[in-house]
């Protein structure tokens, strides 16, 4: 399982069915019922015959949580719908809205409140409620160091009592209630954690509830948003209105805070580097997030800042197919390509196709036995590379030092679709330096009796190397003097073995 996603939220249709008690029941309320999902219909009827049938006090009485720790689970939960299982998946019933493997993501949404009574609900005020207590714990421990913090909504409504008694059946025996059998028994850290947040703007509550599994392999996510003082369902198009988008403006907002995750997460490391497979695989995945259906499943809250956010599922490379995330969806920074997509980088005659098939051509190392003290010593040498500019007209050449020569360094530049040999170089170890026209210096030498070295210059023209002569040598200056000049041009660096494309994959 990936993770969890639930928009709770109670209908206004039960409190039309307590209002008409035992008797004949409105014929609107069938009408409502229908737009309610198999699940919550089959509980709804159970639960309002149970309320109906009874004494007044007894529809009336105080849902408590530490009343319901101490009674068994089975038959008593509001429902299993968000329920950790021992695979963790959803039910067959429940696994709807999203096809393939966002079945799991799945919105309980009711459709029962008249639009009459939310609008006049959201127009009270929140004079009566103490906000500094809205929510509390119904439920707090720590097992291990680690925290399990079950909130419970402080408002006197019927509506409310049930959505109590649907977090603490969730949570509590779907996840707590287990937890502590095993701590009582193993005594051993876990990585299990359940919080929330809540905040108050305006007259409407946001209450997110996160719950980690034992692996911190995915983050479920529990939603509620409801109004003030009353404790009504907010619908997602009042949380909109509220902060002046439409549906259509908050899908927008939520495509755009997908992808800009989306390239936050792999723009440097695939889309730079024009890492063809990868980049493949993250355009499939970012489809995926964006696909309408995904957007649209997504759950708005309101945080405290008052900013629309919203908790929706953002699809992976790698372990499970999706994680959902929470988006701000007023604070972030939109790639410039966006919509149309990171830019496709030409291929032909590009750095990293010319060049790499030239690396491609060296041997990776090569073993040399060679005698030491009258006993034979094996070493290996590597083929490395470079890239400097020797030209100066915006494309780097290619300098490849060959592990099956001695201070052998080939130079290639690009031609066409390809690369061509310019010339080879042979400095000193490190001899190769920068020089601010057109051409590279070179120190070298060495050779004879003499053992003469030298600080050259040679340029590039029509992508062959050419002598310009010496800036200093030791048959005309003195070593001092030439090393002083040597100081002047800073080495080239740093060298990669032929098998490595970090320094190709910079430029690309």
């Amino acid at each position: 399982m990936r993770g969890y996603m639930k928009k709770a939220v109670i209908p206004a249709v039960m409190s039309a069915l307590l209002a008409a008690g035992c008797g004949n029941l409105p014929p609107e309320v069938d009408e409502l019922m229908e737009q309610v999902k198999d699940y919550a219909k089959d509980y709804a009827k159970e639960q309002i015959l149970a309320a109906v049938s009874g004494t007044g006090e007894e529809s009336g009485a105080d849902y408590e949580p530490e009343q319901e720790k101490n009674k068994e689970a089975d038959g008593e939960n509001l429902t299993d719908h968000g329920k950790q299982g021992s695979s963790g998946m959803l039910t067959d019933d429940e696994q709807e809205g999203i096809s393939g493997a966002e079945t799991e993501s799945h919105r309980d949404e009711w459709s029962g409140s008249s639009e009459g009574d939310t609008e006049e609900s959201l127009e009270e005020t929140a004079e009566d409620v103490n906000n500094e207590n809205l929510v509390t714990d119904a439920y707090g421990e720590e097992f291990g160091g680690r925290s399990f913090h079950i909130p419970q909504i402080n408002i006197d409504s019927y509506q409310v009592k049930l959505m109590n008694k649907e977090i603490w059946d969730t949570l509590y025996y779907g996840v707590v209630s287990d937890i502590e059998k095993w701590w009582e028994e193993k005594k051993t850290e876990g990585l299990e954690s359940i919080t929330y947040t809540w905040t108050v703007n305006g007259d409407i509550l946001s209450l997110v509830i996160e719950s980690q599994p034992y692996d911190w392999a995915w983050t479920d996510y529990y939603v509620y948003n409801l109004s003030l003082p009353e404790g009504d369902v907010v619908s997602d198009e009042e949380l909109f209105a509220y902060r002046g988008v439409t549906r259509t403006e908050f899908e927008e907002k939520v495509r755009q805070a997908l992808y800009t995750m989306h390239f936050e997460n792999c723009e440097e490391s695939i889309y730079q580097k024009n890492d063809e497979q990868n980049r493949a695989r993250a355009d499939e995945v970012l489809a995926k997030s964006l696909s309408p259906e995904n957007v649209s499943a997504s759950v708005p809250f309101l945080n405290e800042a008052g900013e629309l956010c919203a908790v929706c599922a953002k699809y992976s490379f790698a372990g499970a197919d999706y994680y959902y995330n929470i988006l701000n969806l007023e604070n972030y920074t939109l790639p410039e390509h966006y919509p149309e997509g990171y830019p496709v980088p030409e291929a032909d005659g590009s750095l990293f196709a010319g060049y790499k098939a030239i690396l491609q051509s060296y041997p990776v190392s090569v073993e040399n036995t060679l005698t030491v003290n009258g006993e034979p010593k094996v070493f290996t040498s590597y083929s490395q590379y470079t890239l400097y500019d020797i030209d100066k007209d915006g494309i780097p050449e290619l300098i490849v030092a060959d592990g099956s020569k001695s201070r052998w360094y080939d130079v290639y530049t690009l031609e066409g679709d390809g690369a061509v040999n310019c010339g080879a170089l042979y400095p000193y170890a490190n001899g190769l330096r920068e020089y601010d026209g057109n051409g590279i210096v070179v120190y070298q030498g060495g050779m004879g009796s003499l053992h003469l070295e030298y600080l050259s210059v040679y340029a590039l023209e029509e992508n062959m190397l050419v002598a310009e002569g010496d800036i200093s040598n030791t048959e005309e200056d003195a070593y001092e003097e030439l090393q002083s000049n040597l100081a002047d041009y800073p080495p080239i660096e740093p060298f990669y073995h032929v098998d490595d494309y970090t320094l190709l994959e910079r430029y690309e």
